[in-house]
C-alpha cells in the first residue's frame, strides 16, 4: 500500500506532530511559528499540553485562515501593522492572562469597589476611595505606555529586568512619583492575582524586587501664610463658592484630611465641639472645640440653606448642585478657585481658551472685575497650594501658636513620629520660630547679666 499523505493548509506535520510555520507576510501580521498543542501553557505562553489530533488540526487551520483573512482586510481597510501584530500577540496567548486581564479581574474585586469581602469568618475592609484611584490612575498609564504593548502583554511574561526597564521609562516621561505609583500598582494587582483560585499569574515578579532602583520622593514643603489664606477664603467667597471657603476655614482650624471634613454631619458638631471620626485612622475619634471663625461660618451655612427644601445631614455641601460633595469634583472645584485667586484669570488649555472645568465651573463670570470689586490683588504664590496642605498649615500654625505636639496631636489626630516630621520639615524653614527664639535668649541673657 502506499504512502497517504495528507495535506491541511498552515500545517506541517513532523514525525506526526502538527506545527505552524508562518510564511514572510504572515510574520508580518504579527504571527509566530507555533507547536499545535492543547493548553496548560508554559510561563512564556507556549501551550505545552497534548498534541492536536487530525480533526483537530484540521478544524484549527480553517479558523486561522479566517484569522488571517480578517487581519489582512483590517490592513487594507487602514489599521496599522503594528496594532495587529498586537491584537494576534494578545490572541495567541488565549487561555492564560494578560496584564490587563489582570486589572480587569482585579478592579471588579469587591474590596476595590467598596464592599467589604467575607470568606468564612475572614473580613477586609473595602478599599478608601483615595487608594481606588490611585491604583487607577496608574493602570492607565500602563495601558498608554508603548500603545498597549505592555497592557496587551502576557502577565506571566512579564520580568524584574523588564518592568524596571518599564519604570525607568515611565519616570522619564511621566515623573518620580507615577514611576513609584506604577511599581506600587503593579505588586498590588500582581499579589491579587497569585492569591486568586485558581491563581491568574504563577508569581508575583514585584516580590523582592530592588526598590531602591526608584528613590523615595522628597517630602513636599507646603504650608500656607496667614495672608495667603486670608486671600484664599476672601476669594472663593467674592466668586461665589462659600461653600468651599468653609472647608478651608474648617480645614485650616481643624487640621482634618478633606474625606473626613467632607463626611461630617450635622450630628457631629455640639456645643461640647465638633466630633470628627477619622477614617484613615481606625475610627480614630477626636473632639475639638469650635473656634470662633468656624462658628461664624456654620450660622452663616445655616443661614443659606434655610430655604432648601431638600435636606442633607453633611455640614458640607456643594451648594451650585444641591448635593453632597463628590470628591472628583470638590477638587476640580478647588483647582479652578485657586488658579483664578492666583492668576486673576480662569484656568486655560493649551491652545489657551478656558478649560472645561473653568467653564463649567465659573461659566462667564469675569475673574478680573469680581476680585477687584472685592478688594483682591492676584496672589501668585497660591498656584502650588493644595487642600491636602490645608492639615500641615493646621500643624504649622498651632505650633507656632506656642502648642506643644501632644496638643497638636490632640487636635489633628496626627501621631508623634508624624508631628516630629512635620515639625523638622515646616518648622525650621519658618523665621517667625527664628525671631522668637533669638527674642528669648536675649532675655535670658540680659536677666543673667544683670545678677
Amino acid at each position: 500500500m502506499g504512502k497517504v499523505t495528507i495535506k491541511i493548509p498552515l500545517v506541517t506535520w513532523r514525525d506526526g506532530r502538527p506545527r505552524y510555520w508562518p510564511s514572510a507576510a504572515q510574520r508580518t501580521l504579527g504571527y509566530k511559528g507555533e507547536d499545535l498543542r492543547h493548553p496548560p501553557f508554559d510561563r512564556t505562553g507556549l501551550p505545552i499540553g497534548a498534541w492536536l489530533t487530525l480533526d483537530e488540526a484540521i478544524a484549527w487551520s480553517k479558523n486561522r485562515e479566517q484569522d488571517i483573512a480578517d487581519r489582512r482586510q483590517q490592513l487594507a481597510d487602514g489599521t496599522s501593522a503594528r496594532k495587529i501584530r498586537k491584537q494576534v500577540g494578545k490572541n495567541r496567548t488565549d487561555g492564560l492572562t494578560a496584564v490587563s486581564q489582570l486589572f480587569d479581574f482585579w478592579f471588579t474585586d469587591p474590596r476595590m469597589n467598596g464592599e467589604w469581602k467575607s470568606d468564612g469568618k475572614k473580613r477586609r475592609a473595602p478599599l478608601a476611595e483615595n487608594t481606588v484611584r490611585y491604583y487607577k490612575g496608574a493602570a492607565r498609564i500602563i495601558e498608554g505606555f508603548d500603545e498597549g504593548g505592555i497592557w496587551n502583554e502576557l502577565a506571566a511574561a512579564l520580568r524584574p529586568k523588564a518592568i524596571a526597564g518599564i519604570l525607568d521609562r515611565i519616570e522619564v516621561l511621566h515623573g518620580l512619583a507615577q514611576a513609584r505609583a506604577v511599581r506600587a500598582t503593579l505588586s498590588a494587582a500582581f499579589s491579587f492575582g497569585c492569591k486568586q483560585n485558581p491563581p491568574l499569574v504563577p508569581v508575583n515578579p514585584m516580590k523582592g524586587w530592588g526598590e531602591e532602583t526608584l528613590p523615595v520622593l522628597e517630602a513636599r514643603i507646603r504650608y500656607g501664610t496667614m495672608e495667603e489664606m486670608r486671600t484664599l477664603i476672601k476669594g472663593m467667597d467674592a466668586l461665589g463658592f462659600p461653600d468651599m471657603a468653609d472647608s478651608v476655614m474648617l480645614g485650616l482650624f481643624t487640621g482634618q484630611r478633606q474625606n473626613d471634613r467632607l463626611a461630617l454631619i450635622g450630628g457631629q458638631v455640639t456645643d461640647a465641639g465638633i466630633l470628627f471620626t477619622q477614617n484613615k485612622k481606625n475610627k480614630q475619634p477626636l473632639l475639638i472645640p469650635i473656634a470662633p471663625e468656624v462658628l461664624t461660618r456654620l450660622a452663616n451655612i445655616r443661614a443659606r440653606r434655610k430655604e432648601w427644601k431638600v435636606k442633607y445631614p453633611h455640614v458640607l455641601l456643594c451648594e451650585k448642585l444641591r448635593s453632597p460633595w463628590n470628591s472628583d469634583w470638590y477638587r476640580k472645584v478647588f483647582r479652578v478657585l485657586r488658579i483664578a485667586i492666583a492668576t486673576g484669570d480662569v484656568e486655560r488649555d493649551a491652545k489657551g481658551e478656558p478649560s472645561k472645568d473653568a467653564k463649567a465651573i465659573l461659566g462667564e463670570l469675569n475673574i478680573q472685575e469680581t476680585l477687584k470689586a472685592a478688594g483682591i490683588e492676584p496672589m501668585a504664590s497660591l498656584l502650588d497650594f493644595r487642600d491636602q496642605d490645608l492639615r500641615d498649615t493646621a500643624v504649622t500654625w498651632l505650633a507656632l501658636a506656642s502648642c506643644n505636639k501632644y496638643e497638636i496631636m490632640a487636635i489633628t489626630g496626627h501621631s508623634q513620629k508624624s508631628v516630629d516630621e512635620i515639625l523638622k520639615h515646616y518648622l525650621g524653614m519658618h523665621p517667625e520660630l527664628a525671631r522668637t527664639a533669638i527674642a528669648k535668649l536675649v532675655t535670658y541673657y540680659d536677666e543673667a547679666n544683670a545678677r
